[in-house]
């Protein structure tokens, strides 16, 4: 099984090449397919600072930074994946905490969607980039992703979607369950953007430090949401499913 995330936006970046230079060697080389990375940069490169600031819905000082980055974009650090995305799903992962067998098993389990880079693994570099599967640069990046990403779980048993939808889009599989966190609000129950995030943090963290592999071991609950959806005999689910948590 394969449990996937959200990229973020934010990121810092720890330079790999200044704490080791074989690690930072690894890191480069251990990306998805870094062919289809190096032609999705020659393009956004083609973009001029207005087209891509169209594209991004950015202000024009941010437009400018951000085509300046993909210009020089080779001199740019490199981060472990892990250590690099610090959105708010990121910070209730909490990476830095686990345990090291729950980042063994991450690192074999866990994956974030990415526009740029396709999958990452945890021990993947990335840059400070920025870039969604939404936005408007000219390619259709699920068009770009989709054969290698099926490839990729093709020979997976089930994947655990923590993804937004953008995302969730690039995972073709026939055993997609998708967690979704429920709150009640007045009268109706909703999905708020934070508390689903960072809900999906602890859920991925909860996941590697019990090393769950079956729908029937996804913690019952969390972050103060209860599961409401009848998972008791349910290891490898037969289909596509939706496990809903409420928060009262």
């Amino acid at each position: 099984m394969k449990i996937v995330l959200s990229p973020s936006k934010t990121k810092t970046i720890i330079d790999a090449a200044k704490n080791d230079g074989a690690v930072n060697h690894a890191v480069r080389d251990g990306q998805f397919q870094p062919h289809i990375t190096q032609e999705i940069v020659k393009h956004v490169q083609s973009l001029d600072v207005m087209a891509l600031g169209k594209a991004l819905k950015l202000k024009d000082d941010k437009a400018q930074a951000l085509f300046d980055f993909y210009q020089d974009f080779e001199s740019h650090p490199v981060g472990l994946a892990c250590e690099s995305y610090d959105g708010i799903a990121f910070k209730y992962l909490d990476w830095a905490n686990l345990s090291d067998e729950a980042k063994a098993f991450g690192e074999s389990h866990l994956v974030v969607m990415s526009a740029l880079y396709g999958v990452v693994e945890p021990t993947m570099g990335v840059r400070d980039y920025r870039l969604d599967m939404v936005d408007k640069v000219g390619i259709n990046l699920y068009d770009t992703w989709r054969e290698t990403v099926d490839a990729y779980f093709h020979k997976e048993d089930w994947i655990l979607n923590l993804a937004s939808k953008e995302y969730a889009k690039m995972v073709n599989h026939p055993k997609v369950v998708t967690v979704e966190f429920w709150e009640l609000r007045g009268d109706t129950f909703k999905q708020m953007s934070t508390s689903s995030k960072m809900s999906r943090g602890m859920m991925a963290h909860a996941c590697l430090t019990e090393q769950v592999k079956h729908v029937r071991d996804l913690p019952r609950e969390i972050n103060g949401f209860t599961c409401v959806t009848d998972i008791e005999s349910i290891t490898i689910p037969s289909e596509s499913m939706t496990v809903r948590y409420e928060r009262k």
